[in-house]
């Protein structure tokens, strides 16, 4: 059976890994795809998959019938991944379309271009104290825990882990020991914690706790008790999981800074919850 299947070759590969220093793309993940294996010493092991943007063959995850061969297998259609989120962006496609991965992969590249410059250029020293400020609320808003919350549907039953993490942070709003030195780290603070008020001023007015969910949105009940209803409920789902996407997209932001100064620990803990 013949192979209809637009591969990249393996000099593509190498490149798309090249070019992102070999950390996945997606953001916040900054995982490494390569280094040394136990098996010799001179071994080494590559994690990373060199993802099509666009499916490599018809039927694949945003395959575009108008893509020639020559472009569908081209360096322009692939995004250096790790194993893991490049085996979600494929399986949930529909939330990961072409343009955000061609905006992930311009990101991923620019970020790698800034780690190359970080030896010559005159760095912002953070003091100790922003360094351990800066560990807390990554540490609060991990990668993992971002990807809960906005990959959150917002619909029947929203689990309380995910909501209770936000008001463990905001209500230590005023807490002397979190205020950043930094004036941009500050500003970054502020943002979140405006943010996280938007979006739970929002929940709750639709919003009932439970042992285990807050109780929200049922499109299923409103279908069925009172159909003329259902525009707007959906409507406000759609503007809870945009309000989720700007606490996500704030949180990221102090990842990334995390990813560039070594990890320090916090004299004071925002209660995390596991995930």
């Amino acid at each position: 059976m013949g192979n209809n299947r637009d591969d990249f070759t393996e000099s593509v590969k190498r490149t798309l890994g090249d070019r992102v220093g070999w950390f996945c793309s997606f953001p916040g993940c900054n995982q490494a795809t390569i280094g040394p294996s136990n098996a010799s010493d001179d071994a080494k092991v590559k994690s990373g998959v060199a993802a099509h943007i666009c499916a490599a063959a018809k039927g694949g995850p945003r395959y575009d019938p108008d893509m020639t061969s020559d472009k569908r297998k081209s360096i322009d259609n692939g995004i250096w991944m790790c194993s893991y989120h490049g085996g979600l962006i494929d399986a949930d496609f529909t939330k990961y379309p072409v343009d955000t991965l061609k905006g992930w992969k311009i990101v991923a590249e620019e970020n790698a271009a800034k780690r190359l410059q970080l030896r010559n250029l005159n760095q912002v020293q953070y003091s100790d104290a922003d360094i351990r400020r800066i560990n807390i609320f990554s540490s609060a808003f991990s990668f993992k825990y971002i990807s809960y919350l906005k990959s959150e549907q917002f619909g029947a039953r929203v689990p309380n882990i995910i909501i209770d993490q936000l008001y463990s942070v905001i209500n230590l709003r005023n807490h002397p020991n979190l205020r950043f030195q930094d004036a941009h780290l500050e500003e970054l603070r502020q943002n979140l914690y405006a943010a996280i008020d938007i979006f739970l001023n929002t929940f709750k007015q639709e919003s009932a706790g439970g042992p285990q969910f807050y109780d929200y949105v049922d499109l299923n009940y409103i279908r069925k008790y009172t159909p003329d209803s259902l525009g707007r409920y959906i409507e406000i789902i759609r503007e809870t999981q945009e309000l989720a996407d700007e606490i996500c997209n704030v949180g990221m932001k102090f990842l990334e800074v995390q990813a560039n100064l070594n990890s320090c620990e916090g004299e004071l803990e925002i209660p995390i919850f596991n995930f």
